[in-house]
């Protein structure tokens, strides 16, 4: 039993539809990367990464960053670090443990920057150390 050019056409779009559904299922569907996983392009102090953001045309926008700095103030989401560097915290119960004036190491995503309050906003925020 033969096919002819018209049904094997017909299998060819089905099976190229039904592939390319498959394919997009798993981009969509894929599993988003914890912040422990994720690869840090910045390892530093809160005031060297303000001056490297302002200063570098390079995008930072959805990085992760590992910063040390001292906690300038602190609210119902996360803690401002001296330098203008808002972390907004992952865990938000971590917040009950820290004080201000308080130096800490932590791990971000680095969602932007406001050039008018010279800001840095990280989200996704774990505490990696407390002093």
């Amino acid at each position: 039993m033969s096919l002819s050019k018209r049904n094997k056409l017909v299998v060819g779009v089905v099976a190229l539809i039904f592939t390319t559904v498959l394919l997009v299922k798993k981009i969509v569907y894929k599993p988003h990367e914890s912040i422990e996983e994720t690869v840090v392009i910045f390892k530093g102090k809160a005031k060297d990464l303000l001056e490297t953001v302002k200063g570098d045309s390079f995008d930072f926008n959805g990085q992760a960053v590992e910063l040390t700095g001292t906690i300038e103030t602190k609210d119902e989401k996360g803690v401002m670090l001296k330098g203008g560097i808002y972390c907004q915290l992952l865990k938000i119960e971590d917040l009950s443990n820290l004080e201000t004036n308080q130096e800490i190491t932590v791990k971000g995503r680095l969602i932007g920057y406001d050039d008018l309050l010279e800001e840095i906003k990280l989200d996704k925020t774990i505490i990696i150390k407390q002093q």
